[in-house]
């Protein structure tokens, strides 16, 4: 159900347990630096800030998950799609600004089925579908996206749980106004 890019912690959320819950398994070459259970204690006793920074990533972790179940929940397969390749999309821009709307997602279908909850032959009629409607082209493990704000309507596609605009975990808590550009209103930054 998980979709691990370059930069991505790997077993944040099972950091409590004794032993691993889940499996990872690399589709691309990369390279993967161990972190012993040990050395993040140390960590945590000896850092506020990194130990924030840690439970920071594993909420974002946890909000990605919560986000892929929603999809397999209440989505189409067309909205399924679309909204997964937006979130890629959008993923692998945190990490390298300079993505275009073209980037290799090296998924094959069978995967991408696992990924949606579909099967690996409604994921080639589903990219047929957007293919024909000019949302999204794929050729092999590249992927082209003409229009990504239409892509991003396709898929019902908000970003809240991506963005960095989170609440600060230390610092400053104190409550600031903000502008709520939506409403033009005054609220409470909380």
């Amino acid at each position: 159900m998980e979709v691990f890019l370059p930069g991505d912690i790997i077993g944040l959320r099972e950091f409590a347990f004794s032993q691993r819950l889940e499996n990872v398994r690399m589709i691309d070459d990369g390279v993967i630096c161990h972190f012993p259970h040990k050395r993040m204690l140390e960590i945590f006793r000896q850092s506020l800030p990194l130990t924030s920074v840690m439970f920071a990533i594993g909420s974002r972790q946890q909000a990605l998950m919560t986000e892929r179940l929603v999809t397999l929940a209440r989505r189409s397969a067309r909205q399924k799609m679309a909204h997964f390749l937006y979130e890629m999309y959008l993923r692998l821009r945190q990490t390298n600004p300079a993505i275009s709307n073209q980037f290799r997602l090296p998924l094959s279908q069978e995967q991408l089925a696992d990924v949606l909850g579909l099967s690996p032959v409604h994921v080639s009629r589903t990219f047929t579908a957007l293919s024909e409607d000019g949302l999204v082209f794929r050729d092999r493990h590249h992927l082209t996206i003409p229009d990504l704000s239409a892509l991003c309507a396709e898929g019902q596609f908000d970003d809240c749980y991506l963005t960095d605009n989170v609440r600060p975990l230390l610092g400053d808590t104190e409550q600031k106004p903000r502008a709520d550009k939506a409403r033009g209103e005054v609220g409470i930054k909380r």
